[in-house]
Formats: structure tokens, C-alpha cells, sequence
């Protein structure tokens, strides 16, 4: 499963950031008072209600207290960003840029990612030169990355992983309304090579 790391210091101890956090039913109380005016669970889910009125169903995936990990994902409501994006890897920052444009023109959304160093121990092997899977069994995009900057040579190239938004559960509302395969990163490619052409 992937997951987003972020850290921001803030003036209080980890212990209290964690008890705020973890309270999963408590969000419009202790982390958000205002911006979220309601919360009530059912099962697994929270049900949250924005200070505009919007409601969204947000289903816990995990919450770790030894970890200090809670990850979860909107299942219902007016939002659509939680999977209808794909990562971009590159190694030149010039050629990031001019896939980030066409995915801004062509409206098949796109986000920067790092290819970084360490990331190289995903694809290492203990009997070959690498590998092309993951020891828990899952799809990674870093890994990917990782496997094809492997053959890529020396000039500018990308990975573009779309197994997000190339498959929707739901509208994303604008030109991506059906539910199922989307197509994601023809309008994309299309954009790209005509760019590249001119």
C-alpha cells in the first residue's frame, strides 16, 4: 500500500499530536474545529461535515499507534482528488515540466515525484542484478520507476503511473464521468507529442 510521509514541527509534544490525531471520531473537536463542524462514525467510516456544508465519507485504512500511522480515504462526497491523479518520475527537470504542462492542458492530471537514490533498494536482488516486483507483493510506483531508469540510457525520460486514475470508482467530474476504465493519458500523450512537434 502506498503511503505519504509528511513532518511539520509544531509546538507540542508528539505524545498530544497523537492523541489529537488518532481520535478519529473527534477530528471537528481537536484537530479542525471550524473548518469541520461534524464527525460521526459508522463502522470504519467517518462521516465529516465542512464548514460550507459539503460531507464526505472517509473510510479508515489503518490507524498504528506503535507506528503513529493513521491513513484513510475519501469513499463518498463532492471530492475527487483521491484517485485522479498519476505520479510522474523523471530524471530531467526540463522534460518534468513539459509533461506537467500537457497534463495541465489536457486536463489527465499529473503530479511530480522524486526519484531518489534510496529509492534503488526496491529493485535490488540477492540473485540477480535486480528485480521487477515488490517483497509485499503490491504494485509501486517508485518501484517501477526504479526498474526503468534501469534501461532508460542516459537521455531525458519519464514514468507516468496512471493505475490510479485510469480505473475510477466514480465520477471525478469533468471530462473522466464514467465509472471503470478512463483512458487516462491519451489527451495526456496527444498534448505531449504535439507540443514536441512543433
Amino acid at each position: 500500500m502506498a503511503s505519504i510521509h509528511l513532518e511539520r514541527t509544531i509546538e507540542a509534544s508528539p505524545e498530544t499530536c497523537w492523541a489529537a490525531l488518532r481520535d478519529w471520531g473527534a477530528l471537528h473537536e481537536r484537530l479542525v474545529p471550524g473548518f469541520v463542524v461534524d464527525a460521526r462514525l459508522e463502522g470504519d467510516d467517518r462521516i465529516v461535515t465542512f464548514f460550507n456544508g459539503a460531507v464526505a465519507r472517509e473510510r479508515l485504512i489503518d490507524l498504528s499507534d506503535e507506528d503513529r500511522r493513521l491513513v484513510w480515504s475519501i469513499v463518498d462526497g463532492p471530492y475527487t482528488h483521491h484517485n485522479g491523479v498519476a505520479q510522474v518520475f523523471a530524471n530531467d527537470d526540463g522534460w518534468l515540466e513539459e509533461i506537467l504542462a500537457a497534463a495541465k492542458t489536457s486536463g489527465d492530471h499529473a503530479w511530480p515525484f522524486p526519484l531518489h537514490p534510496r529509492y534503488r533498494r526496491y529493485v535490488d536482488s540477492s540473485f540477480a542484478d535486480l528485480k521487477n516486483s515488490s517483497d509485499l507483493r503490491q504494485g509501486s510506483p517508485v518501484l517501477a520507476a526504479e526498474f526503468l531508469r534501469e534501461f532508460s540510457g542516459e537521455g531525458p525520460w519519464a514514468h507516468i503511473d496512471m493505475a490510479g486514475p485510469g480505473f475510477l470508482e466514480r465520477s471525478r467530474g469533468d471530462y473522466l464521468t464514467q465509472r471503470g476504465g478512463t483512458g487516462y493519458g491519451v489527451r495526456l500523450i496527444v498534448e505531449l507529442a504535439q507540443r514536441l512537434s512543433t
